[in-house]
């Protein structure tokens, strides 16, 4: 209890006044969606209603026109952007467009806010609509994926998009016809280990490439299945080969993280621009494969 009050109040000392959180805490000028997303979630869950309020209110406000939310520069246009790429193929993927997996993430959050108390329906409900439009007229057509595809804009790649998808179409409520394709879909590219991997070589083949499995990858793609199986058992209904595949992915998280004590990852797999240039995000496979055994726990 001790521990999640000073956590609590050391998220509370990073928030940007009036505004929101930003990914690098040394920059208090920057903040940005997905981050205070998390932030929002994470203060939720501690019953914390400021500065919960007024950061969601920044959040609403950077919906962009299209029903979508970017990472931080509200209102530039995917248009422009495909007209550019026309003329330059070879200009790097840096717009900082209306994203799925940050609009899914995002919406994950409003759910839970709503449950609480914190914001009531009525006013979520033409913001939910619109953003589960978004998502929905986003998919796209891939020749080795046979569901709806996504693009990973800050992940690599359809597989974290596809989960993060699946996620925000539950949680948002959407239209639901796409999702057992793309969740029966991620069952279908499970490794033969459990887990899942991608390579970064996707984005330039506009096409699905497996890969050995990693640790990030992994507890990326568990978190949407759990969180979409969690909806699914709370509308009444089963979902056995879903069970299956999420129990074997959790042995590989627990096999690779030598049985929770390593969570190391060496991959590139975090997104700096899509194509071109990757990261490795060194907290995330710890956070979010501890999130995904408690997130299982507590459906158990």
């Amino acid at each position: 209890e001790e521990m999640a009050k000073s956590g609590t109040q050391w998220l509370k000392n990073q928030f940007v006044p009036n505004l929101g959180w930003s990914f690098d805490g040394s920059d208090k000028t920057l903040p940005d969606l997905d981050t205070t997303a998390a932030a929002i979630h994470s203060l939720a869950e501690n019953k914390e209603t400021e500065p919960t309020l007024t950061a969601l209110d920044w959040i609403l406000e950077n919906q962009n026109d299209d029903g979508g939310f970017p990472a931080w520069n509200k209102g530039v246009s995917k248009k422009l952007f495909q007209l550019m790429a026309k003329f330059y193929p070879d200009m790097p993927d840096i717009a900082d467009i209306s994203q799925t997996d940050v609009t899914s993430r995002i919406l994950v959050v409003l759910s839970t806010l709503e449950k609480q108390g914190v914001v009531s329906k009525q006013l979520l409900a033409p913001i939910r609509e619109r953003a589960c439009d978004f998502i929905l007229d986003e998919s796209e057509e891939i020749k080795n994926i046979n569901a709806p595809a996504y693009v990973g804009h800050w992940f690599s790649n359809y597989t974290y998009a596809a989960s993060m998808v699946a996620m925000g179409i539950t949680f948002g409520g959407c239209d639901q016809e796409s999702l057992p394709q793309i969740l029966n879909w991620l069952v279908s590219v499970q490794n033969l280990d459990g887990g899942w991997g991608e390579d970064n070589s996707g984005y330039q083949k506009k096409e699905f490439v497996n890969a050995p499995s990693t640790l990030s990858q992994s507890a990326s793609v568990l978190l949407g299945l759990i969180k979409s199986y969690e909806q699914i058992r709370a509308s009444g209904k089963e979902a056995p080969q879903l069970r299956a595949s999420i129990e074997k992915g959790l042995e590989f998280v627990m096999q690779k993280s030598q049985l929770g004590t390593e969570y190391f990852d060496p991959s590139f797999t975090g997104v700096n621009i899509k194509g071109a240039s990757y990261s490795r995000y060194e907290l995330l496979p710890a956070y979010t494969a501890l999130y995904v055994f408690v997130a299982w726990a507590k459906l158990k």
